[in-house]
């Protein structure tokens, strides 16, 4: 990207993280910042060391830790990104794995196309690059204007499961959106691939949606599942989508590999009713939510695989103007 020295900052409860991805990259690299949050909603970041010149990187995982609100995290990172630039930065750049509002892309009746709204809110701030994991559609990378690297978790997880499941008879997509991940797997493992869906009447005007029964296109019965998908929210979803798998389609294993792991209400109780099931035989998924301390522990067949690396990784590669797309395509 630049000659410019680097800088790596962490954004509201990513301190952490940030640190280690900084320490990966080279020594001395760690950016101070200093948050308030005042009683009013006003938020103010303060460097007590210049910046002028620098490439700075702000680092913001969703925190559960830190708040509920990713929407209120993303408004954190983006006045840290508009201090950088205020304080004469050579350019201010995101990483946030897990973007808010991507679910929210496409126009059904009245509504707005909200993730389109958040990337322009980061190019007319005049960030250089950001960098995020598995969007809901990879098409609305384009919503960025050129300043979006999407990177995919797939050529995290392949090795792992290769080693540990050696290989699969199905690998099938939770929804429809989560359809090309599934493709790619199946082709590295050479097997079939099946999708889950569900039908939806849209009536006109306002949006109401008759859902109808769960659907699988593919074949199952009898078969080792890689069931995939890019995000888990509370996971209902998911759960049914598992047990129709197991009692309605007769799978006999189930591997679940889930990129963001949101946590919200009731995800945890579902997680474990999931992996309670002797069928289900691992739930993996990353870190780019950060879960409350008990969250994970209560959870069995649970791995969560950290992304700093692969952060660290990208950062150094266009910090050194090389390839980072070419190894992680999916």
């Amino acid at each position: 990207m630049s000659n410019s020295k680097l800088l790596i900052f962490g954004g509201s409860g990513s301190g952490p993280p940030a640190q280690e991805i900084a320490g990966q990259i080279g020594p001395n690299l760690f950016g101070n910042a200093e948050f308030t949050a005042f009683r009013t909603g006003q938020l103010k970041w303060h460097l007590p060391e210049s910046v002028r010149g620098s490439e700075c990187w702000v680092i913001q995982f969703f925190n559960r830790k830190h708040s509920d609100d990713i929407v209120k995290q993303f408004q954190e990172a983006k006045v840290l990104l508009r201090t950088l630039k205020d304080c004469h930065a050579a350019s201010w750049n995101l990483v946030m794995p897990l973007l808010p509002e991507t679910r929210q892309d496409q126009q059904w009746g009245r509504e707005p196309y909200t993730f389109f709204q958040l990337a322009q809110e980061l190019v007319q701030l005049g960030v250089t690059e950001v960098i995020t994991y598995d969007l809901h559609n990879a098409a609305t990378a384009a919503y960025f204007d050129g300043h979006c690297t999407h990177l995919y978790t797939s050529h995290i997880f392949l090795p792992l499961l290769k080693a540990e499941f050696e290989t699969f008879d199905v690998v099938c997509s939770a929804d429809t959106g989560s359809t090309k991940m599934a493709e790619w797997y199946s082709r590295r493992f050479g097997c079939d691939a099946a999708i889950i869906y569900k039908g939806s009447l849209h009536t006109s005007g306002t949006r109401e949606i008759k859902r109808e029964e769960i659907k699988l296109a593919g074949d199952v019965q009898g078969k080792k599942v890689l069931l995939v998908d890019e995000l888990c929210d509370s996971g209902g979803t998911l759960a049914n989508a598992i047990n129709f798998l197991i009692d309605q389609k007769g799978a006999s294993q189930v591997v679940v590999v889930i990129t963001h792991t949101v946590g919200a209400e009731n995800c945890k109780d579902y997680l474990k009713q999931i992996c309670s099931r002797k069928e289900v035989l691992a739930y993996w998924t990353t870190n780019s939510v950060i879960q409350q301390p008990n969250f994970w522990p209560d959870i069995p067949k649970t791995k969560v695989l950290p992304l700093q690396k692969n952060i660290a990784e990208s950062i150094g590669n266009i910090h050194g103007h090389k390839s980072v797309m070419g190894p992680y395509r999916i």
